[in-house]
C-alpha cells in the first residue's frame, strides 16, 4: 500500500511536469517567432546570447543545491528542524553567490567590448537572476510537492508573453524583452519564497557557520558537475555570439529552441524519479520508466528529423529554413542524451556513484569547449550540433561503463 502512494505520487509530480513543461514550450512555440520577427535576426541573437550568459551564471548561484538539497530534503522531511536548516543555508549561500555573479558581471560590462556595448541591457537582465535566487524549485522538488513549481512558473511566463505582445513591436525594444523577463522571474521568485516559508511554517534564521561549511561542502561536486553541464548547454551560443556575431548564435538557437522543447519534456522524468529513487531505491520501477521513455524518444526525434525542414519553416518562415540540418544534427544527439540523463542520478548517483556521474560531465564538457576552440578558425552552426553530439556520446559511453563496473561490484 505505502509502495503504490509513493508511486503515485511520482505519476502526480510527473504530470504537474509535464504539465508545465508542455505549457512552457508552448509559450516558447508562440514568443520564439514573435521576437524573430519584431527584433529581426541580429537584435534576436543578441537577446538569445545574454540569456545563454545568465542562465550560465545561474548554475554558480545554484550551486548544485538542485541536487544535494534536493536530496537532503526529500531525506530529512519528516525532521522540521533539520529542513529549516537547510533551507536557510541554501539561501543564504544563493545570495552571496548572486552577489559574486554581479560582480562579474560589471567587469564584464565595463571591459569586454561585446558586453560593452550593450551595458545596460546586460545589467537589466541580470533581474532574472534575482528572481531565479528566491525561487526554491530545490525545496518543492524535494519535499515533492511540485504542482508548485507548475503554478508559479507558469504564471511568471505567462506575465512574460503577454507584455512582448502587448508592447515589443520593432529592433529598438529588444531592451524590453530584459525587463519583461527579470520582472516576471521576480515576480515569480519572491512570491513562491513567500508561499514555502507560509505553507511550510519555515522561519528564516542565520545558520550556525559550520553548518553552512557544511552544506557547502557536500554541494560543491554537485555545483562543477553543473557547471560543467552549463557550460556544454550554453557554450555554443555563447561561442558563436563571440566568435561569429550575433546572427549564427541566432540561427543555431532557433533550431536548439525546438529540440530543448522537444527533449525538455523528459526533464521531468529526471526531476520526479531522482528524490523517488533517493529515498525508496525501486529499481524494478526505474527499470520500466527508463524503457520505454527511452524507446518513445528514438520515436519521437526519428519523426522531428524527417519534418525538420516542415517545422522550421511552420516556426520562424522559409528565411530560415537553413537551420533544419542544425535540428536534425541535434536530434540525433537527443538519442542518446535521454538515456545519459536517466542513467546519471536516478540509477548511478543513488547507487553511490555519484562522483562518476559528475565527472562524466566534467570530462565531456571540457572536452566540448576545447574542441570549440580548436575549431574556432573555420568553425560553424553546423559543426557546433556535430561537436555536440559527439560530446554527448562521450557522457553516454561513460555512464554505461559505471553501469557495467556497478553490476560487476555487486555479482
Amino acid at each position: 500500500m505505502v509502495k503504490n502512494e509513493n508511486t503515485r505520487r511520482v505519476f502526480k509530480n510527473l504530470f504537474s511536469l509535464f504539465f508545465l513543461r508542455g505549457s512552457l514550450h508552448f509559450l516558447h512555440f508562440i514568443t520564439y517567432p514573435f521576437l524573430m520577427r519584431m527584433l529581426g535576426l541580429e537584435r534576436f541573437g543578441l537577446v538569445v546570447f545574454a540569456q545563454s550568459v545568465i542562465m550560465f551564471f545561474s548554475i554558480v548561484t545554484d550551486f548544485g543545491f538542485n541536487l544535494s538539497a534536493v536530496k537532503e530534503i526529500s531525506v530529512e522531511r519528516e525532521n522540521k528542524k533539520r529542513v529549516e536548516e537547510i533551507f536557510n543555508s541554501v539561501f543564504l549561500i544563493k545570495l552571496f553567490l548572486a552577489v559574486v555573479v554581479f560582480l562579474i558581471l560589471l567587469l564584464l560590462v565595463n571591459f569586454v567590448d561585446k558586453f560593452k556595448s550593450e551595458k545596460v541591457f546586460f545589467l537589466l537582465m541580470y533581474g532574472y537572476l534575482i528572481g531565479y535566487v528566491f525561487f526554491p524549485i530545490w525545496f518543492f522538488q524535494g519535499l515533492e510537492d511540485m504542482k508548485y513549481i507548475t503554478y508559479f512558473n507558469l504564471a511568471g511566463r505567462v506575465v512574460y508573453t503577454v507584455l512582448l505582445f502587448s508592447f515589443v513591436r520593432n529592433p529598438d525594444d529588444y531592451v524590453l524583452v530584459a525587463v519583461f523577463l527579470s520582472f516576471s522571474m521576480i515576480l515569480t521568485g519572491v512570491s513562491s519564497f513567500v508561499l514555502a516559508l507560509k505553507k511550510y511554517s519555515v522561519k528564516l534564521f542565520f545558520p550556525h557557520l559550520p553548518y553552512l561549511l557544511q552544506v557547502w561542502k557536500k554541494s560543491f561536486h554537485f555545483f562543477l558537475s553543473n557547471l560543467f553541464i552549463s557550460l556544454y548547454n550554453y557554450s555554443n551560443v555563447i561561442f558563436l555570439g563571440l566568435f561569429l556575431g550575433n546572427t549564427a548564435a541566432g540561427l543555431y538557437s532557433m533550431a536548439e529552441k525546438i529540440f530543448m522543447a522537444v527533449s525538455s519534456l523528459y526533464l521531468p522524468l529526471n526531476d520526479a524519479l531522482y528524490p523517488y529513487m533517493a529515498k525508496f531505491k525501486d529499481f524494478n520501477f526505474y527499470k520500466k520508466i527508463f524503457k520505454y521513455s527511452s524507446l518513445l524518444n528514438v520515436v519521437l526525434l526519428i519523426g522531428i528529423i524527417l519534418s525538420a525542414k516542415w517545422v522550421i519553416l511552420l516556426v520562424y518562415g522559409n528565411d530560415y529554413v537553413q537551420s533544419a540540418n542544425v535540428l536534425r544534427i541535434l536530434s540525433v544527439g537527443g538519442m542518446l542524451w535521454l538515456p545519459a540523463l536517466l542513467l546519471g542520478y536516478p540509477y548511478l548517483g543513488v547507487s553511490g556513484k555519484d562522483a562518476l556521474v559528475n565527472n562524466s560531465i566534467i570530462f565531456a564538457s571540457v572536452l566540448h569547449v576545447v574542441l570549440l576552440l580548436l575549431t574556432s578558425s573555420f568553425s560553424g552552426v553546423y559543426l557546433v550540433a556535430c561537436l555536440t553530439v559527439f560530446t554527448q556520446s562521450v557522457v553516454l559511453a561513460i555512464r554505461l561503463y559505471g553501469v557495467r563496473r556497478l553490476k560487476d561490484s555487486l555479482s
